[in-house]
């Protein structure tokens, strides 16, 4: 039987809120602020992180990101996402939401980490 290093193990519970909603097509701003009040739920539960859908940020609309990646994909540090860095570093929680990403003109499907 293999043996495990209790050591290595998390030194407290992890509590994870999963956001179950839908997007607004299209209209990233929007959905940055239809997130808020979803994370301060979050946070009044207590929760360390918040999980939001596939492409939480812009709609399940692939036909959308493809004709203007510029408007409809994030970048790094894309200032659109300034509330959601706003609650989430006041309040010390983790949100991870799915959203086209667009990096040296590659477009991605990707799951952000915002802290």
């Amino acid at each position: 039987m293999e043996q495990f290093d209790v050591d290595c193990y998390p030194k407290h519970s992890l509590r994870v809120a999963v956001a179950q909603t839908v997007s607004l097509s299209g209209d990233i701003g929007a959905n940055v602020e239809r997130s808020i009040p979803m994370i301060e739920y979050a946070i009044q539960r207590k929760a360390d992180i918040i999980v939001f859908p596939e492409k939480f940020l812009t709609g399940y609309v692939p036909e959308i990101i493809i004709s203007d990646p510029e408007r409809y994909a994030v970048v790094p540090n894309d200032p659109r996402l300034e509330p959601i860095r706003s609650v989430c570093k006041q309040h010390k929680i983790c949100a991870i939401i799915g959203t086209p990403t667009q990096l040296d003109g590659s477009l991605y499907i990707s799951s952000i980490v915002i802290e």
